[in-house]
């Protein structure tokens, strides 16, 4: 997919040239976007991350994974959180944590990282490949940003998709969503 750094960016800790970051409190940000599949309707949100992990060799992200609470998943509209809540959409009850693990870090230039890894919602684990902002560490401080693409498709949710329903029109809804992500993460002194 095009451009993702979710995955990184939710790093609650994180190394660099031996140090530990974590993530900073009131920092995070995860907006979701979905769209009408055929006019430029759009609806957005938020969900939160509930754990993540990296590791770094040698000043470099080596591996990285994420863990994000699906039960937080909302918008402004009431409805609509309980809908994507619901069986038609990401099914909450069953499925409360969706993952990314990366298997593959790639460093671009200095700022930028490419990562595959592995995306799992609803259980369902799907290969994904991004490259997401990274900017160069300060003493105290990392920020990481980026959007990953997600098709909705691949975790078996299909609802009002307009690849397997037709004559939908305007009650279609795109396959794909974006997930915006940015964090700043804060360096730890040792134990």
């Amino acid at each position: 997919m095009k451009y993702i750094c979710l995955l990184i960016l939710v790093c609650t800790h994180f190394t660099t040239f031996g140090q530990s970051y974590q993530l900073k409190p009131n920092t995070s940000e995860i907006v979701w976007t979905g769209k009408a599949a055929f006019n430029a309707y759009t609806l957005s949100g938020t969900v939160a991350v509930s754990s993540a992990s990296a590791q770094i060799e040698n000043g470099q992200l080596r591996n990285a994974s994420i863990k994000i609470d699906m039960t937080t998943i909302q918008s402004d509209l009431k409805e609509l959180t309980k809908h994507l809540k619901s069986q038609d959409f990401f099914d909450v009850k069953q499925f409360q944590q969706a993952s990314f693990s990366a298997q593959q870090v790639e460093q671009l230039n200095s700022d930028s990282i490419a990562v595959s890894g592995l995306l799992t919602i609803k259980e369902i684990t799907k290969p994904y490949s991004f490259s997401c902002r990274c900017q160069p560490p300060t003493e105290d401080e990392v920020t990481i940003e980026g959007v990953l693409n997600v098709d909705r498709t691949d975790f078996d949710i299909f609802y009002n998709s307009p690849n397997y329903f037709k004559n939908l029109k305007q009650n279609a809804i795109a396959d794909e969503f974006t997930l915006e992500i940015r964090f700043a993460l804060e360096r730890q002194n040792p134990d």
